[in-house]
């Protein structure tokens, strides 16, 4: 892909923003929603039944560009990895399969949303259908984050082992992995700050964000410069250094 993946990637990365603020903006859910009998909570899908299904397309739309994003990034750091043989670019391919496994899980939860929210309009829908669906998403989105740890902890080691990120996008890379681990842990958590009615895993969101951006801003640096960091040449000499 070369610099023109680079600017492909930082593209589809800043449209994969876009659109999840997007989604953001239709959230209508409360700790109170969440801890909810199924005849509340079925009563709030018909309620938000517009927003539900909004809300969906556009992370739907997000994670579309995120693929594109992920291959843009595999890019960078293979072209870092392949200069430290005999390592090859093994970590870089893990990080665009975990970044696709991410994706499916995204999209086959937010199909399980749509339908939640169709089903909820229909006449006579039971109550305890929409809340055991509404479940299954919660799982399903708090599944993915282990796709998404292995991303973000791949993506920290070859950014830092071979210097294919700046230093502070490496670290923060890591951080963010570790992060990822509370909603998994909030599966079999009811209570308490790692619980999906806990605080911390309101933290995750704004981290990917934080993420994602610098990430972007990253690819979409100079293609000259860029070329010239990631040569295998920069990388031998960096790794020759004390």
């Amino acid at each position: 892909m070369g610099a023109t993946g680079g600017r492909w990637g930082a593209g589809a990365g800043l449209a994969a923003l876009v659109a999840g603020a997007g989604g953001v903006a239709f959230e209508r859910a409360d700790p109170d929603v969440l801890a909810a009998g199924p005849t509340e909570y079925a009563a709030w899908v018909a309620t938000y039944r517009t927003e539900l299904l909004l809300q969906s397309l556009m992370f739907v739309l997000s994670a579309g560009f995120l693929l594109v994003f992920f291959a843009g990034l595999r890019d960078r750091l293979a072209r870092r990895e392949r200069s430290g043989a005999p390592y090859d670019d093994g970590l870089s391919t893990l990080v665009l399969g975990a970044g696709t496994a991410w994706v499916v899980v995204t999209l086959v939860a937010q199909s399980g949303q749509a339908a939640m929210a169709y089903v909820s309009a229909g006449p006579g829908s039971a109550a305890t259908t929409v809340a055991a669906m509404g479940d299954v998403v919660t799982v399903l989105l708090a599944f993915g984050n282990v796709p998404v740890v292995v991303l973000l902890a791949a993506t920290a080691v070859v950014g830092l082992r071979w210097h294919a990120l700046p230093g502070w996008l490496g670290w923060f890379s890591a951080l963010a992995a570790v992060l990822h681990l509370a909603p998994v842990a909030g599966v079999v958590l009811e209570t308490g700050p790692l619980s999906p009615e806990g605080w911390v895993p309101y933290l995750v969101y704004p981290a990917f964000v934080v993420w994602l951006l610098g990430t972007t801003v990253v690819l979409a640096r100079a293609p000259g410069a860029a070329a010239e960091e990631l040569s295998p040449a920069a990388g031998r000499s960096r790794r020759a250094g004390p």
